[in-house]
C-alpha cells in the first residue's frame, strides 16, 4: 500500500517507528510534543494521539 493511501495515523506512526530503528531516535528518547507533531504533518492532535497509541500497542514506545 502507498504511503498516501494510508490513514494519517499510521503515516505518522510508521515514520516514528522508522526513525526509531534507524536510530534518529533512541530508545526512552522523548518524542516531539503532540502540538509540534500536528504541525508537523498538518493534523489534528487526536490523530496524532492514535499514532502514538498505536506505537504503545506494538511496544515501540
Amino acid at each position: 500500500m502507498p504511503d498516501r493511501d494510508l490513514p494519517p495515523y499510521r503515516r505518522i506512526a510508521d515514520d516514528l517507528r522508522a526513525a526509531i530503528a534507524a536510530g534518529r531516535l533512541a530508545p526512552g528518547e522523548k518524542l516531539k510534543s503532540e502540538n509540534e507533531l500536528k504541525d508537523e504533518y498538518g493534523t489534528t492532535r487526536v490523530t496524532v494521539r492514535k499514532a502514538l497509541s498505536l506505537l504503545k500497542a506494538d511496544g515501540a514506545c
